[in-house]
């Protein structure tokens, strides 16, 4: 019904970005449309605006003492009883984000010289990563005018010297370290093996073609299964936006540019302990040229046999992904 104009809603840039007081017009007014019974249903010319029987108001006087107030949507969750070693690891994801979106960004700002056509198609994919860098550099600006590592240990402090005044608390001695042994031994690498994967398929940030292809891919598994046993995103209620984001996608990416960005995400693998770089990032990387070259005519043909024998078997079993189910990442 009303929506602000982008050249308002974006008034001053990332340079007003996650400032106050910021003017961006940033609302929306929006009218519900029901059945004449008042029940939600598809689009019909006979439906009528919603008129619900309760609605709050906008006051129009100033809060008062003792008045009823609530938060509508964020905060949603919490980190203030983070511990100080969960703290430093935020602290440096927030560091590694920050480097990553940079390297993005530049990527993308030089594939935007190009032509007209790709600066248009990336504009919101940079506007998303210059949204969030500036949010991780605000974050971290924050953190040390208000010497939050210090204060964060001090607490940890108190609440140790709480468990001590009482043997009933004995339970809780030494959890912060337990927390800091966990975040050293498993937790980290595993963090980020599982970060980089489902944020190499993203429908927001991960290349065009990838993540139309694991969303495919992933929903042909899921229905194979009851609606009511499949992942929630891959239920039949949400075909239809999984078909939206696919469209999207495809109106929203230059082959060209598409192939060297995923070049550059799955070279970040590489960067990785040997341990921890993922299956099939080391095939590819086997492969002649590696992860950035082309494949030698040796391994077109070895990779021509694969794929014959891959259709061969999947003609005697189409129902059956089961094969191909574990090695697509879950997200």
């Amino acid at each position: 019904m009303c929506a602000p104009p982008r050249d308002l809603g974006n008034f001053g840039g990332e340079v007003d970005n996650w400032m106050w007081p910021r003017h961006t017009c940033d609302y929306s007014f929006l009218r519900a449309y029901v059945s004449p019974e008042g029940i939600g249903v598809e689009y019909s010319p006979d439906n009528v605006p919603y008129k619900p029987k309760v609605h709050f108001k906008i006051a129009k006087e100033h809060v008062k003492e003792n008045d009823f107030t609530f938060i509508m949507g964020y905060p949603g969750k919490t980190y203030r009883n983070f511990s100080t070693p969960e703290l430093i690891f935020d602290i440096d994801k927030l560091k590694l984000n920050i480097e990553k979106r940079l390297k993005y960004i530049a990527f993308f700002e030089e594939a935007s010289k190009k032509s007209e056509a790709i600066k248009i198609k990336y504009a919101s994919m940079l506007k998303g990563l210059y949204n969030g860098l500036k949010n991780y550099r605000g974050k971290l600006e924050g953190f040390a005018k208000a010497d939050l590592v210090d204060l964060k240990k001090e607490k940890d402090k108190k609440f140790n010297e709480w468990i001590s005044q009482s043997e009933s608390r004995n339970k809780y001695a030494g959890i912060i370290n337990k927390i800091d042994a966990y975040l050293e031994s498993e937790y980290k690498s595993f963090y980020w093996n599982e970060y980089d994967l489902i944020n190499l398929i993203s429908a927001r940030y991960g290349p065009s073609l990838l993540y139309q292809a694991y969303t495919i891919a992933r929903l042909a598994i899921e229905r194979q299964k009851p609606d009511m046993k499949r992942d929630e995103k891959y239920q039949d209620r949400e075909i239809p936006r999984l078909t939206r984001s696919i469209k999207l996608a495809e109106s929203r990416y230059d082959p060209e540019v598409d192939k060297n960005y995923l070049t550059l995400r799955l070279s970040e693998f590489l960067e990785k302990q040997p341990d921890q770089i993922p299956e099939f990032i080391k095939r590819r990387q086997e492969r002649k040229g590696g992860i950035n070259g082309s494949l030698g005519p040796e391994k077109v043909g070895e990779e021509e046999k694969d794929e014959r024998e891959y259709r061969t078997s999947a003609a005697a079993r189409p129902k059956d992904f089961s094969h191909i189910e574990e090695d697509i990442p879950r997200c």
